[in-house]
């Protein structure tokens, strides 16, 4: 990977920096739902009683 590279004339890192996002799945968008809302609520929970919170929803 350094040698072509060198011979493109880029940097490593613009090489190895340019990464697909991937797609959130249904259980991710759930959780992060679940996280707004609660931090919309109480805003001060911190992350272990979000957790809990969480835990206890299952």
């Amino acid at each position: 990977m350094v040698r072509q590279c060198e011979l493109v004339g880029v940097s490593r890192a613009t090489v190895y920096a340019q990464r697909v996002p991937k797609q959130a799945d249904e259980s991710d968008l759930e959780l992060m739902h679940l996280i707004d809302e609660q931090y919309t609520r109480r805003p001060f929970y911190g992350s272990r009683k979000m957790v809990a919170f969480l835990l206890t929803q299952g």
